[in-house]
């Protein structure tokens, strides 16, 4: 492999990991170890108060929100963390 730029070199593909990132929330509710990384990043957000609950205006409708899950990878390719976010559906807003 001279001469041949290692960086270029695929890494193991997401797919062989032992652990896969789920798609849905469900999927991810009934693994015990993402279920505690969404509980803990559900509690940090309660914490630092992060939203609070208001009656909508009439005629508007809120912005929904959605789990992303991820498995970060330190540079080597083995699994480092799984790490769990809350988005907003931004994309719905008018």
């Amino acid at each position: 492999m001279s001469g041949i730029d290692k960086s270029f070199i695929p890494r193991v593909p997401t797919a062989l990991l032992a652990q896969s990132e789920p798609t849905f929330v469900k999927t991810a509710l009934s693994d015990p170890l993402w279920f505690q990384v969404m509980q803990e990043e559900y509690n940090a957000l309660i914490q630092l108060g992060t939203w609070f609950v208001v009656d909508l205006p009439p005629g508007k409708q809120a912005i929904g929100c959605k789990w992303v899950f991820r498995i970060k990878e330190n540079p080597n390719g083995t699994e480092n963390r799984y790490k769990v976010r809350v988005v907003a559906k931004g994309f719905h807003q008018k």
